[in-house]
């Protein structure tokens, strides 16, 4: 009997024990599975944290990065509005002129008038030569650089023949004689950059008046660094082509300032001087700044004396003109020219 008893006793404690070591077991696994259930949450949590993180530092380098971008796009903008934006010309402008005499060869830019495809008032083309030429001071001695002397179209001592001496005497050079480039093609793409957004109007009336249109494109960079709101001679002189007050009676609203009413004007003037030249070039280019057959050297810089520093004509010109821009090349940037006598004038207006 009391071995029975023993036995219950027994089988009841280890019942009760089983019990409670499966109520701790459930406690202990649902602690843990709390436990696991709050890492992954916070793990969860800590990758939200960090993937936010990192989108909001990749959107804000993105902002940045646009930012900049836009930034430094507006500044290009800026730059190249500004570039394109021409000083109002004046001696003193032109007149700081930057020496360098690292002078561009001319090589296969240049070419004649004749072979790019320049066509005479008779409708055929030109085939000239100025190596045929000579004059009271001998040949051209055309070079195939440019230096501050001379260039593809002559040596400034046969261009301003005379000037120095008894007067002036153009040789009779003629439009096909001529080497230019063409305004499209480097460096007077980049030279005549100013002049871009006229170009049209210089083709229009290069082709109307039989000119080739980097001469007009020269006159506009050379008498108003291409502004169109430019005047000259004390307000006697107009837009990019420095027209007289004389010729704008035509102009439309009486703005004489407009650019294809003042483009058309300087070609019809250059091209009336060309045909009562006789055709030369250097005759008439001489007049459209102010020359004329027989000026000597006392003639062009006597205003200087008078107080008027800024009237007297340009001596260095034509090489200027026809060694400089219809090459495509600036003549300020090169220097060109030996006599320079506007230099004393760059504290004028």
């Amino acid at each position: 009997m009391l071995a029975q008893l023993a036995r219950s006793s027994w089988l009841l404690f280890a019942i009760s024990t089983v019990t409670i070591i499966m109520a701790h077991g459930s406690a202990v696994a649902e602690k843990m599975n709390v436990s696991n259930s709050n890492s992954l949450v916070h793990n969860y949590s800590v990758r939200n944290v960090q993937t936010d993180h990192s989108r909001l530092v990749k959107h804000s380098k993105k902002k940045k990065h646009h930012h900049q971008s836009h930034h430094h796009k507006a500044t290009i903008k800026k730059a190249k509005v500004e570039a394109n934006v021409a000083p109002t010309l004046s001696v003193k402008n032109r007149s700081k002129k930057l020496v360098n005499l690292n002078y561009t060869p001319v090589g296969k830019a240049v070419v004649s008038a004749a072979s790019d495809g320049y066509v005479s008032a008779s409708g055929s083309k030109t085939t000239l030569s100025m190596a045929s030429l000579t004059s009271a001071c001998g040949p051209p001695k055309a070079i195939s650089s440019i230096t501050q002397s001379a260039g593809p179209n002559g040596s400034q001592d046969f261009l301003n023949c005379g000037i120095n001496g008894g007067g002036w005497e153009p040789a009779p050079v003629k439009m096909g004689m001529i080497k230019t480039v063409t305004l499209e093609s480097e460096p007077a793409k980049s030279t005549f950059a100013p002049c871009q957004k006229f170009n049209s109007i210089f083709e229009k009336y290069g082709q109307k008046y039989n000119i080739p249109p980097i001469f007009l494109a020269a006159f506009a960079m050379q008498e108003s660094s291409c502004d169109p709101s430019c005047k000259g001679d004390n307000g006697g002189a107009w837009g990019l082509m420095q027209i007289t007050s004389d010729k704008c009676g035509g102009a439309p609203g009486g703005d004489c300032s407009n650019p294809d009413y003042n483009i058309a004007m300087g070609a019809k003037t250059f091209a009336d001087g060309l045909s009562a030249s006789g055709g030369n070039v250097l005759l008439a280019l001489g007049a459209y700044n102010g020359w004329s057959k027989g000026l000597t050297h006392g003639q062009a810089v006597a205003a200087k004396q008078t107080g008027c520093c800024v009237c007297q004509q340009n001596l260095d010109y034509l090489q200027q003109f026809l060694n400089g821009w219809v090459l495509g090349v600036d003549p300020y940037q090169k220097n060109l020219g030996m006599v320079h006598n506007l230099d004393s004038c760059a504290d004028q207006s």
